[in-house]
């Protein structure tokens, strides 16, 4: 909450597939990259080598998919796709909610 400066939702995210140098001790849940909003959710990849997009008024996940490498870079929207690069040289396009 912008007033209170309180969390309104998290969404918590499954244990790194990989350590970066500077997150070196293990178990990491870790999302380093900035999300991106498409077709009214937000999506992000994390460590965990999972995309999920999130209802941005209550905080639930309404889509998830692992991708098998973790995520390190934001996803790039457009064309009603998001399209989401793996640290294993991957990329996946995702068709966003009209």
């Amino acid at each position: 909450d912008r007033e209170t400066l309180e969390d309104v939702w998290s969404v918590p995210v499954g244990t790194a597939l990989a350590y970066t140098p500077e997150y070196l001790l293990a178990p990491m849940s870790i999302v380093s990259v900035a999300p991106v909003i498409a077709g009214g959710e937000i999506w992000f990849g994390a460590s965990d080598g999972v995309v999920r997009a999130v209802d941005p008024a209550t905080g639930k996940i309404v889509y998830r998919h692992a991708l098998g490498a973790p995520i390190l870079s934001a996803a790039a929207v457009g064309r009603g796709l998001v399209y989401v690069a793996d640290y294993g040289g991957n990329l996946t396009a995702f068709k966003q909610k009209s």
